[in-house]
């Protein structure tokens, strides 16, 4: 419920106090709700840092792989752009430095472009905080960092190779 005082004059907010909810009738200021904001991994590029190797998803060879990085390597960064299909929440996962996108259509994992349905991601939080796997949408698979190559894969219990940090 909207929240405002209705004892006349102005309140915080710069109106009546009913702050547009004539049906209120409290003695207190409350704020209102906060706005659902996007994920701050959607505004901007992001490094994709896997947990076990401490290495970084990137294109600097040409292929796509794990390793270190510099800070400053656009083929390490990484645009994460929202996608709704049939009411689920998926991402396609955009390298700054080609362009093109993480997919399964290929042995390679990449794509020129993200309109297949195999460069659509979950991205599923481990610890309720900024650790998640990255999951394809459309198959059973999970990118793993196996040893500086990436794979994609069905996860089996206790993987750690498929936990990944979103870093801004």
């Amino acid at each position: 419920a909207s929240a405002g005082y209705n004892g006349g004059g102005n309140n915080a907010y710069g109106n009546n106090g009913n702050n547009g909810n004539s049906g209120y009738n409290g003695n207190q200021n409350i704020p209102p709700p906060p706005q659902q904001q996007a994920p701050a991994f959607t505004n901007g590029f992001v490094k994709l840092r896997n947990t076990s190797t401490n290495n970084y998803i990137n294109l600097e060879k040409g292929t796509l792989g794990c390793s270190v990085i510099n800070n400053e390597w656009w083929s390490a960064q990484w645009q994460l752009i929202p996608v709704t299909e049939n009411g689920i929440n998926y991402y396609t996962i955009q390298n700054r430095w080609k362009g093109s996108f993480l997919s399964l259509d290929r042995n390679g994992l990449i794509l020129d472009n993200g309109q297949s349905n195999t460069a659509l991601w979950v991205l599923e939080t481990l610890d309720g905080g900024n650790t998640y796997t990255i999951k394809n949408g459309t198959r059973n698979a999970a990118l793993a960092d196996a040893n500086g190559m990436m794979q994609a894969g069905p996860l089996f219990h206790g993987q750690t190779n498929a936990k990944w940090v979103i870093e801004q």
